[in-house]
């Protein structure tokens, strides 16, 4: 009697529990791809929005300043030499210029312009942007820009 108790519960596991071990594997490797081949479209997907959406601000911003640039001065003025006084007079109406327009294209919150024989950088940051790390990014920036062949 104990052999035919043994020989049937080996049976049991043998018929059910191994069976359903092996679906359990195959559904597990089921979904683990399913949500390999999910997360991999997801990640896909994001990286495209994020990346159309830097192209359309790049956009924006590029249009902007080409339609400033031939309409305003200040654009075209700072790009001369100047030097001492005037120099800093054209900074100081470039940034006042570009920081009145932020309203009309928030993207300019982000622009940077830097003269590489003055080794200085216009900002232009709205109010709600600047912080203390607005000042440090802009400081790594301008290092950037100064040592091109480092960087």
């Amino acid at each position: 009697m104990k052999g035919t108790l043994k020989q049937t519960v080996n049976k049991f596991i043998f018929l059910f529990v191994v069976p359903l071990n092996i679906l359990l594997i195959i559904t597990n490797s089921f979904f683990m791809f399913s949500t390999y081949r999910q997360t991999k479209i997801s990640t896909e997907n994001m990286v495209n929005y994020f990346l159309d959406d830097i192209d359309s601000r790049l956009s924006t911003i590029s249009f902007f300043l080409i339609k400033n640039g031939t309409e305003d001065l200040a654009f075209q003025s700072i790009a001369y030499d100047y030097v001492g006084r005037d120099y800093a007079l054209e900074k100081i109406h470039l940034y006042q210029n570009l920081n009145s327009k932020i309203d009309l294209c928030p993207e300019i919150a982000y622009l940077f312009m830097f003269h590489s024989e003055n080794n200085e950088m216009v900002i232009v940051p709205s109010s709600e942007y600047v912080s203390h790390g607005s000042y440090q990014a802009k400081e790594t920036l301008c290092e950037m820009l100064r040592n091109v062949e480092k960087s």
